[in-house]
This record gives C-alpha cells, sequence and structure tokens, in this order.
C-alpha cells in the first residue's frame, strides 16, 4: 500500500518540522538567559 507509506512520511515530515520549530525556540531561550 503505497498510499499508507506516503501518508506515514508525511506525518513524520510534519512531526520532524514541529519538533525543529520547538527545539529552535528553546535554543533561543537558552541564549537569552
Amino acid at each position: 500500500a503505497p498510499g499508507f507509506v506516503l501518508v506515514r512520511y508525511a506525518k513524520l515530515q510534519r512531526g520532524i518540522s514541529e519538533l525543529s520549530v520547538v527545539v529552535r525556540s528553546l535554543s533561543e531561550d537558552s541564549a537569552k538567559r
């Protein structure tokens, strides 16, 4: 089922981008202190 793989990959990509946003905000936070 290639469609299923594509859906899983899209969810993975979205999770990675959300995670990178969180990491970036955390690193900016620690840089301010």
